[in-house]
């Protein structure tokens, strides 16, 4: 069996039909008065000219019938004069001419008697004619016997073919709507010698059968169309009248269900409005429900509800897998499984209570750490969030469990490492104070011999030898420096680095640090400047550790600047002082900054071999900073140079100056 064929557009053509009948309800359902109407109106008016159809056509019909009767009767009334009257009055020698009333006793011929006969009934009130015509018309007719019109020559042609069957045509006839009927006249036995024998005729090879001529009827039509006219009206007024007095009335009764119809209709609106929303509620419950069912059912902790009566109504997998019961063996039962046996009776006695008056019987009910039991007996810690929910008359109490097993584990040994990792640490930083107060002795005494030994032989020693010592003093006072930087981590890791306060004002420490580190720039195209807020407030802090700060923060910009620029700001804001050391050098990569105050860190290890130190001293800046209650921090781009800003608190009862700033420059 073939498949359907579906044409192209059938869809759309089944989409525009949907579409307009729907439109077609709609309108029926919104303006039923206005369609019947119209229908009414539209039914009317194809009623009207279906009447108006049928009427024409039954006056045609009348009007046919009535002239084959009449053409009928002149035939039969010819017929019937020549065999009765013609025929026997010639066997008395009478006349029969059709110039009968110029001869004394003559009588006309039939043709004659059929013309004089439609001459009278043409004279009467109803305006019907009847004539005779003919292509060949004896001399005496020629001016009335002849084809004068259309009409007589188209039904001349057609009787020519169809003598058996008449012509006729609806037409004006003197201003008046007509009915032309025409037979043909054939030529009879009795008639053939008298036509072609006769001097006058104009033609004389007549034989019987031929149309030799043409009888036409006319009868009005205007007489009848009024009439039926007069009648429609009046028939079409009184069903205009039933019409309006049924649509009053259909209008009526329409408009009493219109108004029960939008009654009904709100009513419905109304419930299915509260149907959708009573079934969005349920969609949004089932939802809500299920969402919570998926939460439960997935949390890593153990969730536990219970109603007012004590019973659990909520035991999700993960308590099930802590505490060794199915949700079937806990469901609808008391708590007291789970619980340690010395608890149980404690836990009823105080969820009695609280259910009852309301007074909880533990102090909070956020992260409880309290002891659970498994099913096989075996106890272990718990933390507990409660929380109630009120639903009506009803209260639910729900629980939130976690295992915390691992962590007590794990706390008690990190508990334990911390205070290993602090004794260890103390024991260091001990070791390391006495070590360097040991090394530091001897470093000492190097240092003093080392200077003595070149003041007093400068110029007794030879050059090569002199500059040994030279470098005997570098490094010894390169270890000292060492030295004293490990000594200060330690103090300050042992917390043992004490802070000796003092009021001091801020531009004379920063230009003696300026002066001092003066002598290590080696490039003349690096600069020293400082652009000092004027007024600034005094620090009341230790002022060594401060200077300490600064001194490390300007040897590496030094150290890593050979050209441009080093720029020492202060300003006063916010209850802080903030100190500023920018310098125009290599800068520091990105991914260096997090790791630049660690302990012997640099940016990069290539720096240690090319500039050297030991990676400690913004380590210890930024300590002292933090003993005196600031910090240290960085910006810094590559090859555009890097600025630190350390940050000191201002005493509290300082107040910040107006601001002027000022530059100073040194090279």
């Amino acid at each position: 069996m073939k498949p359907a064929r579906r044409f192209p557009g059938s869809n759309t053509m089944h989409q525009v039909v949907a579409t307009t009948m729907a439109r077609g309800v709609r309108l029926l359902q919104e303006r039923t008065i206005l369609v019947l109407l119209s229908m009414f109106c539209l039914g009317a008016g194809c009623m009207l000219w279906y009447v108006s159809h049928v009427q024409s056509h039954l006056i045609a019909s009348i009007a046919l019938q009535d002239a084959a009767l009449y053409a009928q009767a002149l035939s039969e009334m010819r017929t019937l004069y020549t065999s009765e009257v013609v025929e026997r009055v010639r066997q008395h020698g009478i006349a029969v001419t059709h110039d009968y009333a110029t001869q004394e006793g003559a009588i006309p011929l039939p043709v004659t008697l059929n013309l004089l006969l439609g001459e009278r009934i043409g004279a009467h009130k109803a305006g019907a004619q009847a004539r005779m015509y003919s292509p060949y018309p004896f001399p005496w007719r020629r001016h009335e016997g002849g084809l004068r019109d259309s009409f007589s020559q188209a039904a001349w042609q057609a009787l020519q073919h169809y003598p058996a069957a008449p012509f006729y045509r609806f037409e004006a006839v003197q201003g008046r709507p007509s009915l032309r009927y025409a037979t043909a006249d054939l030529m009879r036995p009795s008639c053939v010698n008298c036509h072609n024998t006769h001097e006058a005729s104009p033609k004389i090879d007549w034989q019987t059968g031929d149309v030799r001529g043409v009888l036409e009827v006319v009868l009005p039509l205007d007489t009848a169309v009024v009439q039926t006219h007069q009648g429609l009206r009046g028939t079409f007024g009184l069903m205009a009248v039933m019409a309006v007095l049924g649509l009053s009335s259909l209008a009526l009764v329409i408009g009493s269900l219109r108004r029960s119809s939008a009654d009904l209709a709100q009513r419905a609106s109304v419930l299915e409005r509260e149907i959708t929303e009573r079934q969005r509620v349920e969609d949004v419950l089932r939802e809500s429900e299920e969402k919570y069912r998926h939460i439960v059912n997935a949390a890593a902790d153990a969730i536990i509800s219970i109603d007012e009566r004590g019973l659990v109504c909520e035991f999700n997998r993960a308590a099930e897998q802590i505490f060794g019961f199915t949700k079937a063996e806990i469901l609808g039962r008391p708590l007291s499984p789970i619980m340690p046996a010395r608890l149980r009776d404690l836990h009823t006695a105080g969820l009695q209570r609280y259910l009852t008056t309301g007074q909880r019987h533990l102090p909070r009910w956020h992260n409880i750490e309290l002891p659970g039991c498994t099913k096989d007996g075996r106890e272990f810690p718990l933390e507990v969030s409660f929380s109630l929910l009120e639903a009506g008359t009803k209260k639910f109490l729900t629980g939130v469990l976690r295992d915390i097993t691992e962590r007590k584990r794990a706390e008690a040994e990190l508990h334990q490492a911390r205070e290993t990792a602090e004794a260890a640490t103390q024991a260091k930083s001990e070791f390391l104070a006495n070590m360097s107060h040991e090394l530091r002795t001897p470093m000492n005494a190097i240092i003093g011999f080392t200077r003595l030994v070149m003041r007093r032989s400068q110029d007794i020693l030879p050059q090569r030898q002199y500059e040994n010592l030279e470098k005997i003093l570098l490094s010894a006072e390169h270890l000292l420096t060492l030295i004293n930087d490990i000594l200060d981590l330690s103090k300050i890791e042992a917390g043992r680095m004490e802070v000796n306060a003092t009021s001091f004002a801020l531009e004379p420490l920063i230009e003696l640090c300026l002066h001092t580190v003066e002598p290590m720039v080696k490039s003349e195209g690096l600069y020293l400047m400082q652009e000092l807020e004027s007024g600034l407030p005094s620090l009341s802090t230790d002022q060594d550790k401060v200077k300490q700060i600064l001194m490390n923060l300007l040897s590496n910009a030094v150290k890593f600047t050979t050209e441009g620029t080093i720029t020492v700001t202060a300003r006063s804001q916010d209850g802080t002082i903030a100190i500023a050391v920018a310098d125009t050098g290599i800068g520091i990569p990105p991914e260096a900054l997090a790791r630049i105050f660690e302990e012997f860190r640099q940016a990069d290890s290539s720096i240690t071999h090319q500039y050297g130190g030991t990676g400690l001293g913004l380590s210890i800046s930024r300590r002292l900073a933090q003993l005196l209650g600031g910090d240290i921090t960085v910006q810094s781009t590559v090859g555009v140079g890097s600025t630190f800003t350390v940050t000191l608190p201002l005493p509290d009862d300082t107040t910040a100056p107006v601001r002027h700033h000022g530059a100073t420059a040194l090279h």
